[in-house]
């Protein structure tokens, strides 16, 4: 896996890609922000992992929750200009119903 390329066009490797605006800008956050800073990468790295290599279901319920809820939230912020948009809206992109939205919250 070290050596094989990270998809950064979709699913969890662009939201990995993302979060590297992270390392590029350490002034907007407090140092006692590192610690869940890191393990929301770490999750972030394994859920793009266990995605390549196809094993969605070995992954821990808990992983995949961070991961579907760091996605939504990324997704609600590159659309925030869009007037209409809707908790189902929100969902469909996501392929969950609105109730499993809203529980991720």
């Amino acid at each position: 896996m070290l050596a094989a390329p990270i998809p950064s066009q979709e699913g969890t490797g662009a939201l990995l890609a993302s979060f590297g605006q992270i390392a590029a800008h350490p002034e907007q956050y407090h140092a006692a922000d590192a610690a869940g800073l890191g393990s929301m990468a770490l999750d972030m790295l394994t859920a793009t992992f266990v995605q390549m290599l196809d094993l969605e279901s070995s992954v821990p319920a808990e992983t995949q929750n961070q991961v579907l809820r760091a996605r939504v939230e990324a997704f609600i912020d590159s659309h925030l200009g869009d007037a209409d948009l809707s908790p189902a809206d929100v969902a469909a992109a996501h392929h969950i119903s609105v109730r499993t939205l809203h529980r991720l919250f």
